[in-house]
């Protein structure tokens, strides 16, 4: 037993003579095989900046497929409308355009977001300005997406609106 863990330890030598700076180790041991990785690491600010960027990206990664589900929700409601006007039409339409807002103010919030870091707040930040300027392009058409979806229910509004006065007028004129 004490032979194995000599050779280990004179490997380890041997190597750790050989490391780069700026790195770390990691020694690991399984019940047949021990090895020892090296890992690169990377500059503390720019990794840090990328993984907050990176976050920032898996945030609003899914959110076009969802835009788009809310897109064709209103599509359909608006195809019920011109069957007939459902009795809480204008309570399911007030509840889109208040999550609609609340997007929209989301969106703009996280373009601010990008527009801070690409504006390079500290100087260790201005490296990746470019990737920040990507991030703050696809919130920016993000919140157009919405703004386009929150002119459609107002457009569904006043479909709701028309036909209301044009039921109202046909129950004036009996």
């Amino acid at each position: 037993f004490d032979n194995g863990i000599g050779k280990y330890e004179e490997r380890l030598k041997n190597t750790t003579s050989k490391l780069k700076t700026n790195s770390i180790c990691r020694f690991y041991s399984t019940l047949r095989h021990s090895f020892l990785a090296q890992e690169q690491l990377l500059q503390p600010t720019l990794a840090l900046q990328q993984l907050f960027l990176k976050i920032m990206e898996k945030i609003i990664e899914d959110d076009i497929f969802y835009l788009s589900y809310l897109e064709k929700e209103l599509e359909e409601m608006e195809d019920i409308l011109n069957d007939k006007i459902p009795e809480d039409f204008f309570a399911t339409l007030t509840k889109y355009r208040r999550k609609l807002s609340e997007l929209n103010a989301y969106y703009e919030q996280l373009t601010d977001i990008g527009e801070l870091m690409q504006s390079g707040i500290h100087p260790e930040f201005m490296q990746n300005t470019d990737l920040w300027c990507g991030y703050m392009h696809r919130t920016e058409r993000l919140q157009h997406y919405v703004q386009l979806l929150r002119e459609n229910i107002l457009q569904l509004r006043e479909l709701y609106q028309s036909q209301q006065d044009a039921r109202q007028n046909r129950i004036m004129g009996i």
